[in-house]
């Protein structure tokens, strides 16, 4: 699906051109009024009312003083204007261009920058695999971290990977699946993530961490496999709309989330 011959720049720039005017800034908070610019995507009522009718050049225009507009309201997240088969491309060539795939939090995270086949990577000793879903919708956030701005080189920052919390209501998210192998003993489940465990004895666990739209199968010592329930499962400073449920985050080379 990807194109390794494109570096991931080119192809996010390409994307964003290519579909910026046919997508909406809404991320589904929706608190606008008449006198007041909604807290999600920072539009005016009049631009937000009149979004489906407006020109495609005054809409693809919108799209590019957004985030400088949002990272002079000191904003962090911006939604991107990408379609499904998008994003999956891009996942891909971050992994070519020297960035990783991370699945969980803060605390405890498990992270990929090997391409495998199809939508999954691995880490240099293996003992990661991270798999992507493709068959749930998804959406693409762009995050400014500490020291960073939404108006800086967009291929310099992280882009998490969400999934519309309604979806999760419905029960669709990967980790509401019914649970499958030989993985079944449950240490943690919440609406963000299900982390599993395998019976097999050893020195090391078998864990299986499944989120909404991603699965990682790691191996680790005992002794850390213990402490999972107690993971948090944002990255520091990540901080979504309601509207979403964290996915997956596609790191650049340059940050790296401890």
């Amino acid at each position: 699906m990807s194109k390794p011959n494109i570096s991931y720049r080119h192809m996010l720039t390409d994307a964003l051109a290519f579909s910026s005017a046919s997508h909406s800034p809404c991320v589904g908070v929706c608190d606008h009024s008449a006198s007041q610019d909604c807290s999600g995507c920072h539009r005016p009522y009049d631009e937000v009312e009149g979004w489906r009718d407006a020109d495609p050049d005054l809409r693809l225009q919108r799209w590019h003083e957004l985030p400088k507009s949002l990272a002079s309201a000191e904003v962090k997240t911006m939604r991107l204007p990408l379609s499904q088969e998008a994003i999956l491309e891009l996942a891909q060539q971050r992994l070519h261009d020297g960035g990783s795939w991370m699945l969980g939090g803060s605390r405890f995270h498990a992270t990929a920058d090997r391409h495998l086949d199809g939508l999954s990577a691995t880490n240099a000793d293996q003992s990661v695999t991270i798999t992507l879903a493709s068959d749930i919708k998804m959406r693409a956030v762009l995050w400014a971290p500490d020291g960073y701005r939404l108006d800086d080189d967009m291929a310099q920052l992280p882009i998490a990977l969400v999934t519309p919390r309604i979806r999760i209501e419905r029960q669709e998210g990967w980790h509401q699946r019914p649970q499958s192998g030989s993985y079944t003993n449950t240490l943690y489940l919440s609406e963000l993530m299900r982390i599993s465990a395998s019976p097999d004895a050893g020195d090391a666990t078998s864990i299986k961490m499944e989120s909404v739209i991603a699965e990682a199968k790691i191996q680790m010592p005992n002794h850390l496999a213990t402490d999972l329930g107690k993971m948090a499962h944002m990255p520091d400073g990540l901080v979504l709309p309601e509207s979403y449920v964290l996915g997956l985050m596609l790191l650049p080379p340059a940050i790296v989330i401890s």
